[in-house]
């Protein structure tokens, strides 16, 4: 009798201790630097957990300045996933060797969007996301000063736009100096600052610390200014008196994912990834609370009729954006 109780026990014991085995197992997270917004972070969130309900996200916030030595110190470890829309950080950390090559997840994404690289060549980080520079408009405010809507970046350098105008500092706006280099790549080194110099002649330079720079043009103190466009579309979406114009020359900043080498959990991470790209993870970048652009091209025939489409709208841009240069230079 004595035996067989203890037989049991131990049958029990032993199944106790492989439920519990499972379960850690199943329980470890994949963690996630990323500067995204917590609008951003909380709808991916969700929707990867019903997508991979074995899986949860322990996400870590860190701004691009900040996830730098974080990722490269004993911290960094722990981590699976970089996640961030910083694309001089992920070509710092490849060239580190930081990462594991995704060939299978970069085959999913075009290698260009209007003449811009999307991912790395050697498959060490995907474009999960990408984004366009342009102007947010008031139409009220244009009609009160009988000014029409700017179409073309050589628009705002015309006397007429001097004081309605404005332009994101690059020393302190995180968006502008890619923006900057797009339009020194596409009109040259010389012609490029001249244009910019004379945009800056009738702009007031705008750097945080204040009012948003959308919500400048909403209130009406100002009529154009030049922004990233989910700034504009998310504010648009929620209700705020603008337009947003995509101009003659369209930059594209793509957001990037990557795959730590060393992660701890790596298939957590390749699911998390292989959601990003997945129908439902790209049509989740419509919300009007994200409104960044998807980069799997066959997901804009799902998306509302009037969505920009950057494989479609940016053909006549007419250059191939030099990334090498851009890193090069990016600091002047």
């Amino acid at each position: 009798m004595r035996r067989r109780c203890s037989t049991g026990w131990q049958a029990m014991l032993a199944f106790v201790l492989v439920a519990w085995s499972t379960l850690a197992c199943a329980a470890q997270p994949v963690v996630v630097v990323t500067s995204y917004a917590q609008e951003v972070i909380s709808r991916v969130e969700d929707a990867f957990a019903r997508a991979h309900p074995e899986s949860r996200l322990q996400v870590i916030w860190r701004m691009p300045r900040d996830a730098m030595p974080y990722l490269t110190s004993e911290a960094g470890k722990g981590v699976d996933v970089y996640w961030s829309a910083s694309g001089r950080n992920f070509a710092e950390l490849a060239q580190r060797d930081a990462f594991v090559a995704m060939p299978d997840a970069v085959a999913k994404v075009p290698a260009r969007a209007g003449g811009f690289i999307l991912s790395d060549a050697q498959s060490r980080y995907v474009a999960t996301e990408m984004a366009t520079y342009g102007f947010a408009i008031n139409p009220d405010y244009l009609k009160q000063h009988t000014l029409s809507a700017p179409q073309t970046w050589r628009d705002l350098a015309a006397p007429r736009y001097a004081g309605h105008l404005l332009f994101p500092l690059p020393s302190k706006v995180g968006f502008a100096p890619l923006m900057i280099e797009a339009l020194l790549q596409r009109y040259g080194w010389q012609d490029g600052w001249a244009l910019l110099n004379e945009i800056a002649t009738n702009a007031q330079l705008w750097s945080p610390g204040g009012a948003f720079i959308t919500e400048e043009v909403a209130s009406g103190k100002k009529g154009v200014a030049v922004t990233i466009d989910f700034f504009a579309q998310s504010a648009i979406a929620n209700g705020a008196p603008m337009q947003f114009v995509h101009p003659d020359v369209i930059g594209i900043s793509p957001g990037h994912a990557a795959i730590l080498r060393g992660a701890p959990n790596p298939g957590g991470a390749h699911a998390f990834i292989d959601f990003l790209l997945s129908a439902d993870g790209q049509q989740l970048l419509a919300h009007p609370d994200i409104r960044k652009l998807p980069v799997v091209p066959a997901v804009y025939a799902s998306l509302p009729a009037g969505q920009f489409d950057p494989y479609a709208a940016t053909l006549h841009n007419g250059f191939e954006f030099d990334e090498a240069k851009a890193q090069q230079r990016m600091a002047i």
